[in-house]
């Protein structure tokens, strides 16, 4: 099972992101736009992606590749792009 962690290359996600490949998770898939967060800071074994929430193109090809989404974000306006994220069918 694939596990998809939205804001994966911040402080608090890459340590989530850490924890789920050390418990031995089948797929980690990391989607971060890194205006906050670093690239240097995620998992060498998680897959990486750099986008923006707000692509639904790009979301739309994330999210079809994935069974499970944990969801983590440090917006300033979560009710924003949890509102629009949840149009992409």
């Amino acid at each position: 099972m694939a596990i998809l962690v939205l804001g994966g290359a911040g402080y608090i996600g890459s340590h989530m992101v850490d924890c789920l490949v050390n418990e031995g998770q089948e797929k980690v898939v990391v989607v971060d736009s890194l205006v906050t967060g670093h690239r240097a800071a995620v998992h060498p074994d998680a897959v990486f992606y750099q986008g923006d929430l707000a692509d639904q193109d790009f979301m739309r090809t994330v999210f079809l590749r994935n069974m499970q989404i944990l969801m983590r974000s440090s917006t300033l306006r979560p009710t924003h792009w949890s509102r629009n994220l949840w149009r992409i069918h």
